[in-house]
């Protein structure tokens, strides 16, 4: 939603804030900037000094357009360095071209890529939140790094269109709280390495308008299009 607005331009006919009431934020999960292990890029600052010494670094992600090619290009900017976009299909392909060495690293979701962390096979260099997942402690964050800017969580809420009356926007936030704090609402969400959204009403709605606020330059800079 929020890069979509930038993105699909004339393509769509809502508008994320004016035409929603957003009711809360379901989940959050960062994205992790992996490589492959046992090689010879082993931590953030060996990934941003390979693309210096040579002439960049490709890096995989499941989408054009998407979060994780947007980080990218954040952390691009950021690092003043070279990082070609390479969209895959699907997760699949793209690990299977990192474990090969076809490319160098893949941003993904921490909920997509914590089995392979886990597993041993894939190494997270950083973390996209702005602290340290509960999960995954040892994983430093790019703002920790050196890199404030870069900073991005995958997220999912709950919205209703614009005007639905007040008092179902409030008793639809008070079931949400109430559902995220159920022991096995919360075992699913850590299962899958996210944790329970914060923002309800009316702070979800400045955190919806703020994120399309700040990844429109993002977009526009990436280039990305629809096609």
């Amino acid at each position: 939603m929020a890069v979509g607005q930038t993105l699909y331009r004339d393509r769509i006919t809502w508008d994320a804030d004016r035409d929603f009431a957003h009711i809360g934020m379901i989940l959050q999960t960062p994205w992790m900037l992996c490589v492959r292990p046992g090689g010879a890029i082993r931590d953030l600052a060996g990934w941003v000094a390979a693309a210096r010494g040579g002439h960049g670094l490709n890096y995989g992600t499941t989408g054009v357009g998407s979060v994780a090619h947007l980080l990218g290009v954040q952390l691009a900017a950021a690092a003043r360095i070279t990082m070609e976009h390479v969209p895959y299909r699907s997760l699949a392909q793209s690990s299977a071209d990192l474990m090969s060495g076809t490319i160098p690293g893949i941003i993904e979701s921490l909920t997509a890529t914590s089995g392979f962390i886990r597993a041993g096979t894939m190494l997270p260099l950083a973390n996209s939140s702005a602290a340290r997942s509960p999960g995954f402690p040892d994983v430093p964050t790019f703002s920790e790094l050196g890199f404030p800017g870069v900073v991005a969580d995958g997220w999912a809420g709950l919205a209703a269109p614009a005007g639905t009356p007040r008092p179902v926007l409030e008793a639809l936030a008070q079931a949400m709280r109430a559902a995220q704090a159920e022991a096995a609402v919360r075992q699913r969400l850590e299962e899958m390495s996210s944790t329970p959204g914060q923002l309800y009403l009316d702070a979800a709605q400045a955190f919806v308008r703020q994120q399309v606020a700040d990844w429109a330059p993002v977009v526009r800079a990436s280039g990305a299009t629809p096609d």
